[in-house]
């Protein structure tokens, strides 16, 4: 959850002390582009919005709502100013106690008058509390609530019977990385599924599948994405900075980049000046 430009694979870090990384995530609007890792993701808001699309669906979280995402699934975010604790646990990890961990998707339907739900919440914000104090004999305490945290996960929120084909397609992977380094250039559904050898239908509807967001959003996506890098690292004109990036109706691309930034570009400028 950065703005920071990368390619789809997240390299994740973990803490000095832990085994997995837990941190707070504060960030200003902004979106997220298709990425993956090999840990389980899971975030909890605190305030203000996050969306998430992944494997066909769209979830948005408000305050006191979390998600946890497979390791391997594809996914991408888009959200207003908020704050998150954010727990990354390595599939390596989980595999002491659960057997292939890397295969598992998750079903949470986010409900405050659900006991369950209410606990892992608990759970999540003790972990953090647990960490940032760094009281004597933390690391116990931490673990216990961690270890809480993944066995209700997976023994309330797994979809049972179901196996993931983790990290998908390579040509899909080979599709995202070639939009990513080349937003600029004239994409679309056709010269990208002749490219990579697809049918343009089917590649249209597995990207759904797995992405959540349609090929041809993702595109514009991504070059919102750079548009925002731009100005505020930059002291290019904001037209030639759209032009740039690809998006040549600038007004229509305004509109949309207000809609996931929560501001105009040029106030963006001004506020970065």
């Amino acid at each position: 959850m950065t703005d920071v430009l990368e390619s789809e694979y997240e390299l994740v870090l973990n803490n000095s002390d832990l085994d997995v990384k837990i941190f707070k995530s504060t960030e200003e609007a902004g979106i997220r582009t298709l990425h993956w890792h090999r840990h389980i993701e899971i975030v909890l808001v605190l305030t203000g919005s996050v969306t998430f699309q992944y494997e066909s669906q769209t979830t948005v979280l408000i305050p006191g709502d979390f998600i946890a995402i497979g390791s391997g699934i594809l996914h991408s975010s888009s959200h207003l100013k908020n704050s998150s604790i954010v727990l990354q646990v390595p599939v390596a990890y989980i595999a002491r106690y659960w057997d292939n961990p890397e295969n598992v998707l998750f079903t949470i339907h986010n409900s405050h008058e659900d006991n369950e739900y209410n606990e892992v919440v608990t759970l999540i914000k003790q972990m953090f509390e647990v960490y940032e104090s760094k009281l004597p004999g933390y690391r116990f305490k931490f673990n216990e609530f961690l270890l809480r945290t993944l066995f209700d996960l997976f023994t309330k929120y797994r979809q049972t019977g179901l196996l993931i084909n983790s990290i998908h397609d390579k040509r899909l992977g080979e599709v995202i990385s070639y939009v990513n380094k080349n937003y600029f250039q004239l994409l679309t559904v056709s010269n990208l599924a002749q490219k990579f050898h697809y049918n343009s239908d089917y590649l249209s509807r597995l990207f759904k599948k797995k992405a959540g967001i349609s090929l041809s959003r993702y595109i514009y996506v991504v070059r919102l994405s750079h548009v925002y890098f731009e100005i505020v690292n930059s002291s290019k004109g904001i037209r030639k900075i759209f032009i740039d990036s690809g998006i040549n109706n600038i007004r229509l691309a305004t509109k949309i980049f207000e809609q996931y930034y929560g501001s105009l570009p040029s106030e963006i400028r001004r506020r970065r000046q």
